[in-house]
This record gives structure tokens, C-alpha cells and sequence, in this order.
């Protein structure tokens, strides 16, 4: 049996193609970095902020927040304004991290709708949702359970 690929040449198109095909897949979630999600509209105490990747941001009154970023509360709180309205308060001795991305097309979900992941992985958080037609489908994650929140408030 003959092998597809025959020369070397061959090889290094397909390995090219192959890479370029996992970076163009892998990219999507990375290009939702890009814009703000929410910004910190209060807070009090000590707030740790993880934003795009770096540890230290100095927490400041409508500091914008990006998918992926976490945030972690020693004595205080801080709470967080998305931008289609929604807010979170998040209690004391708190890590939460938050992820926002465009929507899959499906039967079952809003064709192109935002999905916002909230990973309460310890304390606790009150939650308020949007205004309007933009909400976004919200899921909340913990350690111990997965829900999804419907109404205006948690």
C-alpha cells in the first residue's frame, strides 16, 4: 500500500497545513480577549485582578475586564458591571473567574447569542442580570454544581 504523502515536501505542506488549521481552531477564543466584557465599578478592601494573563493590576474604578480574566477578594468586595448591564457583587474571601464568547448556532440556543461562564471556584457572589434584548445566557460553575441562571437575580 502506497502512502498518500510521497516526498518530503509533501510532508512539511501537510505538517504546515495541519498547525495552521489547529491555530485558526484555537484562535477563536483568543480574538474575544480583545474587548472589554465588564469593567470594576466598585470595590473595597484587598482585590486581586488576573487581567489578560498578568497577575498585579492595580484594582481602579472602571478598570476593564476581559474573558478570562479572575478576580479574588481578601477583606472586601468588589463588583463588576458587564456591558449589557448585568452586575455581580463579589463577596469577601472570594476567586471568581469570568469567561464571555459568542454563541454556537443550534436549535436549542439563541443563533449567535453571547455565553457567559461565571467560575465561582470559592466564596460567594450575588448576581443581577441585564436589561433589555442583549442578555447574555449565563452559566454559573462551582466546585460542586453547574446551573444555568434564568430570571433577574442570584
Amino acid at each position: 500500500m502506497r502512502s498518500i504523502i510521497n516526498s518530503k515536501a509533501d510532508r512539511y505542506f501537510f505538517l504546515i497545513l495541519l498547525i495552521f488549521a489547529c491555530i485558526t481552531m484555537l484562535s477563536s477564543q483568543a480574538f474575544s480577549a480583545d474587548k472589554a466584557i465588564a469593567k470594576l465599578t466598585n470595590f473595597t478592601g484587598k482585590v486581586l485582578i488576573k487581567s489578560q494573563d498578568a497577575w498585579g493590576v492595580k484594582p481602579e474604578i472602571g478598570l476593564p475586564l476581559y474573558s478570562g480574566d479572575k478576580l479574588v477578594t481578601k477583606i472586601g468586595m468588589a463588583t463588576i458591571t458587564f456591558n449589557d448591564g448585568a452586575v455581580m457583587e463579589i463577596k469577601a474571601n472570594s476567586n471568581l473567574q469570568i469567561e464571555e464568547f459568542q454563541g454556537d448556532k443550534g436549535l436549542a440556543e439563541k443563533a449567535g447569542g453571547v455565553k457567559r461562564k461565571l467560575r465561582l471556584l470559592l466564596g460567594k457572589m450575588l448576581f443581577k442580570t441585564g436589561s433589555g434584548r442583549n442578555k447574555a445566557d449565563t452559566s454559573l460553575i462551582t466546585a460542586t454544581a453547574v446551573c444555568g441562571l434564568r430570571g433577574t437575580a442570584g
